[in-house]
């Protein structure tokens, strides 16, 4: 996916664009703010959303896998808050990375953080994709970002905590 120079993905802006400018001729009236909630929500949900590999993933795909709640306390915000995840360590191993990779989890704006495929799959780590049953938007740390669970030895790595996850890949490439 390009980026604009301010280095979000242009299809995102493309739709932001068109749904500001959609419906605002003198003709018609400009749709209402729900109206318009409700298109831009429906193309994030099929937008792809994240790169795991060779394999592209919508919000919508990533959903389809199952998904569970979690209530955390958000180490950033310090607030109790219900996270909808889907298991991430299912996903690594379904996209064909093995224990003993190492790879890298790459944001929106280029964080990246590297970590092996079996620290992952031993601290519990989690996709989070929605917010208090919200979508998570990018200004929040979305669409998806990675959480951990409250037990795992990892809750405390807040570097590994990467939001507006974007790519996973293997280190190096």
């Amino acid at each position: 996916m390009t980026k604009n120079s301010f280095g979000f993905p242009k299809l995102g802006v493309l739709v932001l664009s068109t749904l500001l400018v959609t419906g605002c001729s003198a003709q018609d009236p400009a749709p209402t703010t729900s109206a318009l909630q409700d298109d831009f929500q429906a193309e994030i949900e099929t937008t792809i959303a994240l790169t795991v590999g060779s394999q592209d993933f919508s919000l919508e795909a990533l959903q389809q896998r199952g998904t569970t709640e979690i209530e955390i306390l958000e180490p950033f915000k310090k607030e109790k808050t219900t996270f909808t995840v889907i298991d991430f360590d299912q996903l690594l191993i379904d996209s064909g990375f093995t224990a003993e990779d190492r790879v890298e989890t790459i944001a929106l704006n280029d964080y990246r953080y590297a970590d092996t495929v079996q620290a992952f799959l031993d601290n519990e780590s989690l996709l989070a994709i929605y917010e208090n049953g919200e979508p998570i938007p990018v200004s929040g740390g979305g669409p998806v970002r990675i959480i951990f669970a409250e037990s795992s030895p990892y809750y405390s790595v807040l570097d590994a905590w990467n939001w507006s996850l974007s790519k996973i890949e293997l280190a190096g490439d």
